[in-house]
């Protein structure tokens, strides 16, 4: 439990648990990056339409773009409101 009157960032965190903050911006920036450039490509993560459908958007709203601008749609959602982190 986090008890200093410090306000903790992501990256502080990252730190404190071993983690080189700037390795792992740039690790995410490269998977990211992968995912846009070969969206079939094989992925830990859901991606598309179908992520897009599982995190709630509506459905209207994906039918009109083209699989081709979708495909390589990796999420915007907050992973926190799944639940406590264990």
């Amino acid at each position: 439990m986090h008890t200093s009157s410090t306000p903790r960032t992501p990256a502080a965190d990252a730190g404190r648990a071993g983690v080189d903050p700037e390795t792992l911006r740039a690790e995410t920036r490269a998977e990211y990056a992968e995912v846009a450039t070969n969206p079939d490509g094989a992925l830990h993560f859901h991606t598309g339409r179908p992520l897009a459908t599982k995190l709630g958007y509506a459905a209207s709203i994906l039918t009109s773009p083209p699989d081709s601008a979708i495909a390589s749609f990796a999420g915007v959602d907050s992973p926190l409101k799944a639940g406590h982190i264990r």
